[in-house]
């Protein structure tokens, strides 16, 4: 690893790959090339420390993202290496400061958003909590862009992975730090991510949830925090979401804030948002109701409710042109002129709310209900 040479230097630290955990002498040699000036000798050493369980390994990484993070293959080389242990790497590259620094110290910058994104979706409790806390634990003037980055990033990941509670102890106190600190952007991601962790019924969220709602709804405000009110709802038990966003959503109300309301809505899962969403209908904008058709299309047990609402003539399927298609599913076939006739199996067609609105209350009428669901993307849809 001395040589002069720097492909000899490299090759060393590839064959060191099998000895460097096991081996503490070998793994402080290869941490010395950490300020090699060749960037192949460095790309392989991110690569070799990824063989350490080592701390000091750990931290050399973090070093070499914020010295060399942005050169070419260095950014995967050191994500490849944190595999298991980004919420590490990401707290200790954070407690560096190299993340917040300027010119080649600032580079580790880049890896924020992926480490970050990387442990939310894998959604393991000590390293969420761990990173929480480091993100939590920054301060000083550069403190709020890197919290929005990595609290982003964060919240984004939790969208991938799957369900599993994050609410530990230590999570609950880095949340209570960021919800009280200075910055507007970091408090409303903190209080979103409370809500995607289970922390609603926090003190501290409870109480931003309750202002949240009377924000929305006080005219005296400007529009433009009277619908950063209605966003942060979107976190909000659906409990507390349904009342502001049904008077929100009053055809009086500005069609901006209506449409905030309809964002709020859709990403709740609670089966009444459909209800909610197409009760005031008829005064609704066309451009309210665009967004009230994606809401709808967002979840598909959405969609019964809209087929029932046209059945009851609540909604005028001819008030529907240009509504997306939905795939009708049933156990029958349907044929020309109306008619329906048995056949095994189940089938799927495309039709049009507005062009098949009579055929859907004929099948319903013959026992044969046409159960609705998005038609994009589906592989068993005929062309």
């Amino acid at each position: 690893m001395r040589d002069d040479h720097f492909a000899v230097r490299t090759h060393a630290l590839r064959l060191a790959e099998a000895w460097v955990d096991g081996r503490p002498a070998l793994l402080e040699r290869a941490l010395g090339l950490i300020g090699d000036p060749d960037p192949l000798v460095r790309l392989q050493l991110a690569l070799t420390l990824g063989e350490s369980r080592d701390e000091r390994a750990l931290e050399a990484l973090a070093r070499l993202a914020a010295r060399h993070g942005g050169e070419r293959w260095v950014d995967a080389a050191i994500m490849s290496s944190a595999a298991g242990s980004a919420g590490r790497l990401l707290a200790a590259l954070l407690r560096s400061g190299g993340a917040g620094k300027s010119g080649d110290a600032g580079k580790g910058s880049a890896l924020l958003a992926p480490l970050a994104s990387s442990v939310a979706s894998h959604r393991d409790p000590d390293e969420s909590a761990l990173v929480l806390e480091a993100v939590s634990a920054l301060g000083g003037e550069g403190a709020a862009p890197l919290q929005v980055a990595c609290l982003s990033a964060f919240k984004a990941g939790l969208k991938r992975g799957a369900e599993r509670s994050l609410g530990s102890p230590a999570a609950q106190r880095a949340l209570r730090r960021l919800l009280e600190g200075p910055s507007a952007e970091v408090r409303r991601l903190a209080f979103e991510l409370a809500g995607s962790l289970g922390l609603a019924e926090a003190p501290e969220v409870k109480e931003v949830f309750a202002r949240a709602g009377l924000q929305a709804l006080d005219g005296a405000l400007s529009l433009e925090e009277r619908r950063a009110a209605t966003g942060l709802l979107s976190s909000a038990p659906y409990p507390v979401l349904a009342p502001v966003a049904t008077a929100v959503l009053d055809p009086r109300q500005p069609p901006e804030l209506q449409l905030a309301a309809v964002e709020a809505l859709s990403s709740s899962e609670d089966s009444g948002v459909a209800a909610v969403l197409l009760e005031g209908w008829a005064g609704h904008s066309p451009r309210v109701q665009a967004a009230v058709i994606d809401a709808l299309f967002g979840r598909q047990n959405r969609l019964p409710v809209l087929l029932e609402v046209i059945r009851g003539d609540e909604v005028e399927p001819a008030s529907l042109d240009g509504f997306r298609p939905l795939l009708l599913r049933t156990v029958r076939s349907c044929g020309d002129g109306n008619l329906f006739y048995a056949q095994p199996g189940e089938h799927r067609f495309r039709f049009s709310i507005k062009a098949h609105a009579e055929s859907m209350r004929f099948g319903e009428e013959q026992d044969c209900p046409l159960l609705p669901f998005p038609a994009e993307g589906d592989p068993f849809l005929p062309s």
